[in-house]
């Protein structure tokens, strides 16, 4: 059992790594293309595809590129006639930075994802014990810089930091006599580090070089293997029977290395130029993989009962071939096509249902619209079809993470066959930015203006998605109400306590679910019953995006002639919507001042908050709310009893009739801010005061 265990353990990272989840989405232009532009070099995207090719670049250049990824994949097994994954779709993103210093040296920098993957299968499906749930996300930084080193030549180099993290779930096959079956989960984040270098070469020109032309490029780039270290991973275990919970207990942390594998890239490109008419370009390259150093897969346990393993992967280096054409009509329109095949590094007994290993080739298309000489948008399209009828997985005998051999073979133990189909489709959309390298009389003020503010976008942006690239690690906790008693919780308060948001009531998004006594009695494990309002509730404040500029458009106002055409006004329901005989724990109201929480007196009723409720029809259009007649001043109170105008429940009575157990209080601020509003006058705001 510990090496059935230990085996399926060491299964799942594998399945994670593999090389079929190489992003293969790094530039819209490439994507149009099939991949190949190590040769082409003509956006910003170089920093990626070939350093070296920066140096054909002028100005300032920028790309901000987003891929949706819709994969379907579908297995048979002699058991099953179809088994469906259930993922979603991925969106890996992608940003580009290359910029002239002077007239040799340019910078750039990229922040992109190159391999990721998301996976997961029914709970209950028949190789649950291999796979279940997957996800995989990483995200690449790479600083670079190029040099000319002569006008036919230049390179490039870049250090590349990698950070990534996953997580993933199967069914363990240990039961007894409570449960069937275990479940693994493991997590985990590492980083890593590498370069990436490249030689650019325009070496030949056949035509005049301000005429009609064919230009002929070379360019060559190394992307080397990354070893990321994953030094704080945890492994979880449920259902475990309690004979093997020293070896397999509920958490344990351990320690690995993966090295995802080095590119080796030779490109040409082809490009015939007729002068202010058409141009079309041909590229090719050739990828080399180095799966090779994906030969060893160890794992370090922290719990000393756990068992240590090691398991040889013996993967293979692999050629892709990339074809790609691109068509400018007047130096405004593009239209792209391309295809590549790549081939899999896998042996045909480690296919997982995750991974099937295939040989596939995929097809590409591309749009490009140049708007003016500094914006540019670009749509991609890529297509993959595979499928696999004779997919295996082998199980081997082995003890403390090393194969059992006998007769130098490997003794099998089992073999999990089935077919596969796949069909993904992957959309694609980026901006084009540049500004520089251009004569300053072709840039209008109106413009720099617009660059001004695209550039801006795009900084916010990146700056997000620099922000949220790292797992965030909080320390683990668990609540505890200490000696206090919640069993019966209630909340006094104002707008802040019943949940009040956007100057408003409302529960579109659940938002009085958020209001802060709803989040206490969660992490209390109470129940909490509050006064909830259906939609839009009594309007809110919001914003809108109207002529380049935000504006907050206030909530519906009936007592004025000029409401905004998207004003947000109140639910009829609003004016009756709530149970006032329910007994709720949130009792907050807001606009609720300390001084409306009792009468102060016999000749001041309209100090108690029920004054405002119960005005009834009485009400002048003046005070009541939204200047309805016979709505009370304050709706936010009506889902208490207030008695009648002859016999009042004022809200303390409504508090102490609660018999609370624990009680939050969060009263004054109406108060001090009514006061501090009238200048300190003491007869103003709140007599309290």
């Amino acid at each position: 059992m510990k090496r059935v265990l230990v085996f399926i353990l060491l299964i799942v990272p594998l399945i994670t790594f593999a090389g079929g989840f190489q992003l293969n989405v790094q530039g819209l232009k490439a994507i149009g293309m099939g991949g190949a532009f190590t040769g082409v070099a003509s956006d910003a995207s170089s920093v990626f595809f070939n350093p070296a090719g920066m140096s054909n670049l002028k100005g300032h250049h920028f790309i901000f590129g987003i891929n949706v990824i819709d994969a379907h994949v579908s297995l048979q097994t002699p058991e099953t006639a179809n088994i469906d994954q259930t993922s979603g779709v991925g969106t890996p993103f992608h940003f580009y930075y290359a910029g002239t210093i002077n007239e040799k040296l340019n910078f750039g920098f990229l922040v992109n994802n190159q391999f990721g993957s998301s996976s997961s299968f029914a709970d209950e499906w028949q190789g649950r014990f291999i796979i279940q749930n997957i996800s995989l996300k990483t995200f690449m930084f790479q600083p670079t810089v190029s040099y000319k080193l002569h006008e036919k030549i230049s390179i490039g180099a870049g250090f590349v930091y990698g950070y990534g993290d996953f997580n993933t779930e199967k069914a363990v096959p240990v039961g007894s006599v409570t449960t069937e079956e275990g479940k693994a989960r493991l997590e985990g984040s590492g980083d890593g580090v590498g370069y990436n270098i490249g030689i650019y070469s325009q070496f030949f020109t056949l035509g005049e070089e301000e005429g009609d032309r064919t230009e002929f490029a070379l360019g060559v780039d190394y992307r080397s293997k990354i070893a990321v270290d994953l030094a704080n991973g945890e492994a979880e275990f449920t259902d475990i029977p309690v004979s093997l919970l020293d070896k397999f207990p509920k958490t344990t942390g351990f320690s690995s290395k993966i090295t995802l594998p080095s590119v080796f890239t030779v490109g040409i490109s082809v490009k015939h130029i007729v002068t202010d008419k058409w141009s079309l370009e041909f590229a090719y390259d050739l990828n080399r993989t180095g799966w090779s150093s994906y030969d060893t897969l160890a794992f370090d346990f922290k719990n000393a009962d756990s068992p240590d393993s090691k398991q040889i992967q013996d993967w293979k280096d692999v050629l892709t071939h990339r074809f790609g054409l691109d068509f400018i009509y007047k130096n405004k329109y593009s239209v792209r096509a391309g295809l590549y095949a790549d081939n899999t590094p896998m042996k045909d007994n480690l296919i997982s249902p995750h991974l099937p290993g295939v040989t596939q080739v995929a097809y590409t298309g591309g749009l490009g619209y140049k708007v003016n000489d500094m914006v540019s948008i670009d749509f991609g399209y890529i297509r993959q079809s595979a499928s696999r009828d004779d997919a295996s997985l082998a199980q081997f005998r082995f003890e403390e993470g090393n194969f059992i051999q006998q007769n130098g073979e490997k003794i099998q133990t089992g073999d999990f066959k089935y077919k596969f189909n796949r069909k993904v489709n992957v959309y694609s959309l980026a901006l084009n930015i540049k500004f520089g390298g251009i004569k300053k009389e072709e840039v209008s003020p109106v413009d720099l203006m617009k660059m001004k503010s695209l550039i801006f976008f795009i900084s916010v942006c990146v700056i997000s998605l620099l922000s949220s690239c790292t797992k965030t690690q909080f320390d683990e906790f668990e609540t505890s109400a200490g000696t206090a008693n919640f069993s019966n919780y209630i909340s006094v308060g104002n707008s802040f306590t019943q949940g009040l948001q956007d100057g408003g009531l409302h529960n579109e998004l659940g938002q009085q679910d958020n209001s802060y006594p709803a989040i206490i009695a969660k992490q209390m494990g109470t129940n909490f019953i509050q006064p909830t309002v259906i939609g839009v509730g009594s309007g809110y404040f919001h914003l809108e995006y109207i002529d380049g500029e935000i504006e907050v458009i206030k909530a519906f106002d009936i007592d004025i002639n000029n409401n905004h055409p998207q004003a947000i006004n109140y639910d009829p329901s609003f004016t009756n919507w709530v149970d006032n005989t329910v007994k709720y724990n949130n009792l907050g109201v807001g606009g609720m001042n300390v001084r409306n929480v009792v009468s102060i007196g016999p000749n001041q009723p309209q100090d108690a908050l029920v004054y405002h409720i119960l005005f009834g029809s009485s009400a002048p259009p003046g005070l009541a709310w939204n200047g309805v007649s016979g709505q009370p001043i304050s709706p936010f109170g009506r889902f208490l009893n207030w008695g009648t105008l002859s016999n009042r429940v004022e809200y303390i009575d409504n508090v102490i009739s609660s018999n609370a157990t624990f009680f939050t209080n969060w009263l004054g601020i109406n108060d001090a801010m009514s006061w501090a509003k009238e200048g300190g006058d003491e007869v103003s705001g709140s007599s309290i005061l």
